[in-house]
């Protein structure tokens, strides 16, 4: 996937109403957007023991991937009645945090600034420059990292492969604005550890 595909597809930058707030002891965004922009921007950073020691997800199941993109996919048809279905959040953390800006009242704000330990939500604007974003990702250091969920973002077709008309169903998501490698691999092994090491 090239750049100029990326911004063709979702323009220089893409806007998205937000809730800020703390979750634990770090700043989080929250927001919901189409699976296949989130798949778009994002990508794992995959460990490997002699090419990519210090990345942060586990080696992909493709079944368990494909499982997932079918469940999602198969929403968009099936009634919510009677076939309720839900993804949990995918967490995204931005590295490259020239790439966002978090609007509050119009003004750019540093997320990681704001004190939010009243634990009243502020809601504002997260606007991503995709122009800013380096592409095409590697599986190794991109600018936005999956935390968690890579599963459920990775059988997106890329751009080049895939039906510009294909809908793809909306989900939630959270953002770490900034979190370094150390506190990536942290909250994924505290989010899956107990579950597969």
């Amino acid at each position: 996937m090239k750049q100029n595909e990326l911004v063709n597809a979702w323009g220089n930058r893409y806007r998205l109403p937000v809730i800020v707030g703390q979750n634990l002891n770090l700043n989080q965004v929250r927001s919901f957007a189409p699976l296949d922009f989130l798949a778009d921007i994002s990508a794992a950073d995959v460990f490997d023991q002699v090419a990519n020691p210090e990345g942060t997800q586990r080696e992909l199941k493709q079944k368990h991937a494909k499982e997932a993109y079918e469940y999602a996919m198969d929403s968009l048809t099936a009634d919510p009645f009677e076939d309720a279905r839900a993804f949990s959040e995918v967490i995204l953390n931005v590295r490259n945090v020239e790439a966002v800006e978090l609007e509050i009242d119009g003004k750019v704000v540093d997320p990681n600034a704001l004190a939010l330990d009243s634990g009243e939500p502020i809601y504002g604007e997260l606007v991503i420059n995709i122009d800013r974003l380096n592409f095409p990702f590697e599986n190794t250091d991109p600018d936005v990292s999956r935390v968690d969920g890579n599963h459920r973002l990775s059988s997106i077709e890329s751009l080049g492969k895939r039906d510009s008309d294909k809908v793809f169903p909306i989900i939630s998501f959270a953002m770490f604005i900034g979190l370094t490698k150390e506190q990536e691999l942290k909250i994924f092994a505290d989010i899956n550890g107990k579950q597969q090491k």
